[in-house]
């Protein structure tokens, strides 16, 4: 499974998640790496807090499960948990390995 079929499942379940406007909002970035396992398919996505005025807040990273059954995406622990796209890639494979 790649991020294009994971992105294609989204939308074609109704879903929002990869909306330009949603990802623009939010300063999104997807990984490309999906991690899937036995414990299900995982990514990761980092997001920059843009405030209307003041300098732009840290990027930082999320992991991500994937549900293929229904398109949904939901986070996995706290939003922007890792400090380093690192950290949240070996989380996500741990996840993904079950």
């Amino acid at each position: 499974m790649t991020i294009d079929d994971i992105r294609l499942s989204n939308q074609q379940h109704g879903q929002y998640f990869f909306s330009p406007s949603t990802l623009r909002f939010f300063a999104s970035r997807i990984g490309q790496e999906v991690y899937e396992g036995l414990g299900g398919v995982y990514f990761t996505t980092s997001e920059q807090f843009r405030p209307s005025s003041g300098p732009a807040g840290p990027r930082r990273y999320t992991v991500r499960q994937f549900a293929p059954e229904t398109g949904k995406i939901r986070t996995v622990g706290e939003h922007q948990q890792y400090a380093s796209s690192g950290a949240a890639r070996r989380a996500a494979a741990r996840l993904a390995a079950g």
